[in-house]
């Protein structure tokens, strides 16, 4: 019997475990995307203050971006934008995201994890999270989810019910998930924050503003950032890293 040699056949190996990296120029805009999300690459613009673009290659390093914002902050911006499209990163864009991120740090430190929850808010907790998975398993449609987050704040701020555990564990499944908010675990160093602000709204009030401004100074020093307005005072945490 006649010996065939079989030509030796080499294993297709999945994209993600090629070494060789493919012509971008061979790959529709979506594989790009996909290919750049695998390899930690975010492919975007960087303006400046001058309103002049500078490129290196079509796109700027982390650790460039990282000099000019914190990690929270980056990651919001990504997240606000489709992974499909592409993304100018002006001080525009990161001040909307810092902004939209203590929106959300913000209403984390009004929930009473004390409080019972009507079914009401438990039911409206439960949906917004459904449909924010559903927007994530749509193409990973991450705008889509955050808009969903907000839209429950705006509704769970217009009731008369405060959050209460069912916001909670809503906020702290999204920060598992995106890693893109500031939020304390230790609720005694909330009550002691807390305590000082109430402290320096009383001094304001009996007009003793040597001694408010001294509370300020002291909280600054914490990394607690204020910020008075008509509703009263707000406060937050200033990301250390």
């Amino acid at each position: 019997m006649e010996r065939v040699r079989l030509p030796r056949l080499r294993p297709s190996l999945p994209a993600a475990h090629r070494r060789v990296r493919p012509a971008a120029g061979r790959l529709s805009r979506g594989d790009r995307a996909r290919h750049d999300g695998r390899s930690g690459t975010r492919r975007f613009r960087c303006q400046t203050a001058a309103g002049r673009t500078r490129r290196s290659g079509n796109f700027l390093t982390i650790r460039d971006a990282l000099a000019r914002t914190d990690f929270r902050t980056l990651r919001h911006a990504f997240l606000s934008q489709h992974y499909r499209s592409s993304m100018e990163l002006s001080d525009s864009t990161l001040e909307q995201a810092r902004g939209a991120r203590r929106r959300i740090e913000n209403f984390a430190r009004t929930i009473d994890p004390a409080h019972t929850d009507s079914q009401t808010n438990v039911a409206r907790a439960t949906d917004a999270w459904t449909e924010m998975r559903e927007h994530l398993d749509d193409d990973f449609d991450a705008p889509g989810a955050l808009a969903v987050l907000f839209q429950y704040i705006r509704e769970q701020n217009r009731t008369e019910e405060p959050a209460g555990p069912a916001a909670l564990r809503l906020i702290e499944d999204v920060n598992n998930l995106f890693g893109t908010f500031d939020i304390p675990g230790a609720a005694e160093s909330d009550a002691a924050v807390d305590e000082l602000v109430k402290e320096r709204d009383r001094l304001r009030a009996a007009r003793k503003f040597a001694e408010a401004d001294a509370i300020r100074d002291q909280l600054t020093e914490q990394g607690v950032t204020l910020e008075d307005s008509p509703e009263g005072t707000r406060w937050w945490q200033e990301p250390t890293s």
